[in-house]
């Protein structure tokens, strides 16, 4: 491992070069970079682009002293960090991104065409853009699989917490896991949201989607449907509008679903599975509690329709401060 120090004097109103210096000694030797405590202002985006013949090269290792002492400000408005390659088909695999800080202008990291990431003991807070960008626009070329993240909390992010944009037809990001995790006031009122995904294998547990605007998860549908999402002890918490929004599914499953609503942060469905134009099949709720205060009129907790929706059914729920006027347990879902 190298010091990021090593590449220069840090502390700077532009510490940016340095970093890009490490960076670019890590891919050329292969070697993890370390970041010490302090707040360093980036006045352009990290770019860790590789350039290989083989299939994987060796991802990005970055480890900060903790997201309470590790910061990073971004003062140019792009991505803080851009991983990824300059060729199709060719990814990196293994990085880590751990123990800092991300916030200031634009948007978080971006990753494309990675592999086996892991991002752990991570803030991403105040963007006035997305904060963690994982598109998907070219298929396989660009796919990012099995990215792991752990302990990470992101904040105050003007569009999406978690962007995992997809191009029509593209259904690429699979084994999307996101543990410990608290999405929080992400969004603005028309625009965002907590999470947006669709792709094959989305796994969350323990994960929180609290006081987002406009939806708390997104499940985007259309050619290239997604598939399988598991969740375990998942909260949806004080969104506005919408907690799960999804167009289009194949197989859906929760354990211990939460879904709170009350009278200053309003819903009008809790999950809404729109089968007009894509498959929403086989979800299951297997356990749950919904509270919806009076406020939250009209209200339907667990709603399906469109001619592709089949086999939703919603069970073991317990319904805390509900039956209000205007509301209503379930259309389209069955026990």
């Amino acid at each position: 491992m190298k010091n990021i120090s090593d590449f220069g004097t840090l502390g700077t109103q532009n510490d940016a070069p340095v970093f890009q210096a490490a960076f670019d000694y890590a891919k050329t030797n292969n070697v993890g970079l370390v970041v010490p405590a302090g707040t360093f202002q980036l006045g352009a985006c990290l770019n860790y682009i590789t350039t290989s013949a083989n299939t994987f090269t060796p991802g990005l290792v970055l480890i900060g002293e903790g997201a309470d002492k590790t910061v990073l400000v971004n003062n140019h408005g792009g991505n803080d960090i851009a991983i990824g390659t300059n060729t199709a088909y060719k990814f990196q695999r293994h990085g880590i991104i751990e123990g800092m800080t991300f916030t200031g202008s634009g948007s978080g990291p971006k990753l494309s065409s990675a592999y086996h990431y892991q991002l752990n003991g991570l803030q991403i807070t105040g963007k006035p853009n997305h904060g963690l960008y994982m598109p998907t626009l070219a298929g396989d070329a660009d796919a990012c699989n099995n990215i792991s993240l752990d302990q990470v909390r992101i904040d105050a992010c003007a569009k999406w917490g978690i962007f995992a944009e997809v191009a029509a037809g593209r259904n690429e990001l699979s084994f999307l896991t996101l543990r410990n995790v608290f999405i929080n006031q992400c969004g603005v009122v028309g625009l965002g949201g907590g999470m947006y995904w669709r792709g094959q294998q989305l796994s969350l547990d323990q994960v929180a989607f609290v006081l987002n605007q406009n939806r708390g998860l997104y499940i985007e549908g259309g050619a290239g449907l997604g598939s399988d999402v598991t969740g375990r002890n998942v909260t949806f918490e004080n969104n506005t509008d919408i907690h799960i929004q999804c167009y289009g599914i194949k197989g859906m499953v929760f354990d211990a679903l939460q879904m709170y609503s009350n009278d200053t942060y309003r819903t009008y469905y809790g999950i809404r599975m729109d089968g007009q134009t894509s498959l929403a099949t086989n979800v299951l709720i297997r356990s749950g509690t919904v509270r919806a205060t009076a406020g939250n009129n009209p209200h339907t907790a667990f709603m399906a329709f469109g001619a592709n929706y089949s086999n939703c059914k919603a069970q073991n729920i317990t319904w805390d401060n509900y039956d209000h006027p205007g509301q209503t347990r379930m259309s389209g879902f069955t026990q």
